[in-house]
C-alpha cells in the first residue's frame, strides 16, 4: 500500500479491519487480484490489485473521487494480519470467505 494516503483514512481502515468488517476475501491467482467484501454503510465490493501496481478498485463513492478508500485499506491490513501480502503470487494459501458473526 502506498502510504501517502491521509493518516485519518488509514486509521479508519485499521478500525474496519479490527472490527471484522472484511467479510470475505479470495485470491484469483490467474488475474492477480484479491476479491473482498467489506461492510461499511453497506457491503462494498473491493478488488485489491495483487501486483506491485496497486491499482485497487472499490464501489464506494469516496474511491470514485480519490482512487483509494478505507475499504481497500481494510482489505490490505486484513491480509497483513494473516501474514499475507497483496502480491497474490507470493502467497501460497487461498483464503476462504469468512462467515459474519451474528
Amino acid at each position: 500500500m502506498k502510504w501517502t494516503i491521509p493518516e485519518k483514512l488509514i486509521e479508519k481502515g485499521r478500525i474496519y479491519a479490527s472490527e471484522g468488517r472484511v467479510l470475505s476475501i479470495n485470491a484469483d491467482q490467474e488475474k492477480e487480484v484479491w476479491y473482498a467484501e467489506v461492510l461499511g454503510s453497506k457491503t462494498h465490493q473491493v478488488v485489491l490489485d495483487g501486483t506491485a501496481k496497486e491499482e485497487d478498485i472499490c464501489d464506494c463513492a469516496y474511491w470514485l473521487e480519490n482512487h483509494y478508500c478505507k475499504h481497500t485499506i481494510a482489505v490490505e491490513l486484513y491480509l497483513r494480519s494473516k501474514g499475507l501480502n497483496r502480491l497474490v503470487n507470493e502467497n501460497r494459501v487461498m483464503l476462504l470467505p469468512r462467515v459474519k458473526k451474528t
